[in-house]
């Protein structure tokens, strides 16, 4: 039986020959195979729960994590982001990825850019090449600028994004709606493969 948010057999097909092997250790249990893990995985994208908090039928959530570790070491992706470190800044080799994704977390558009750079002016180029018109808007502080809430409010677009502190009015902010902002956080979480 298959449940919420768990891949489907179609899905499954088509990445289970990516994801890496596990070798089989002498003595102990047996590992879990990679569908299991996956979707315990995806379980902890999707909900934004704390790993200790995976349900029981996935298995040992240390079990889950060591493997989601391991996934992320062997593509490259110990830093938690989509891709290598690749650009020298003046606090070291970063790289920010700048991501739009819909409400179940699947990416819409992503771009990645120098540590220095300011999240709110890629975002605004983001935004701007986007259909909007209805839609919510959730991102974080850093985006709550006269050109993106302008852009938003052309669009008919709520925005759920916190003032600045720095702002003298400050806006309301439905911080309820705002939890869902785990979405994008969890799209940079996962390993290169595992995104759908």
């Amino acid at each position: 039986m298959r449940r919420r948010y768990e891949i489907h057999d179609e899905q499954w097909e088509i990445i289970k020959d990516v994801l890496p092997v596990e070798r089989k250790k002498q003595g102990g249990r047996p590992a879990k195979d990679n569908r299991t893990m996956l979707n315990a995985m995806l379980w902890i994208a999707r909900t934004g729960a704390p790993w200790r908090d995976l349900p029981e039928y996935y298995g040992s959530w240390k079990s889950v994590y060591t493997r989601f570790r391991r996934w992320k070491i062997r593509v490259g992706q110990d830093s938690g982001t989509c891709c290598k470190t690749i650009r020298r800044s003046q606090g070291g080799l970063t790289i920010k990825i700048h991501a739009i994704v819909d409400a179940l977390g699947n990416p819409l558009r992503f771009e990645l850019t120098g540590g220095q750079s300011h999240d709110c002016v890629t975002g605004y180029k983001m935004l701007k090449s986007m259909e909007l018109t209805g839609t919510n808007v959730l991102a974080d502080r850093a985006y709550d600028t006269n050109a993106i809430l302008n852009l938003l409010q052309d669009q008919h677009v709520k925005p759920v994004i916190p003032s600045k502190k720095s702002r003298r009015i400050q806006r309301h902010c439905d911080w309820w709606f705002y939890k869902e902002r785990h979405g994008v956080e969890c799209f940079a979480e996962l390993p290169h493969g595992l995104k759908n």
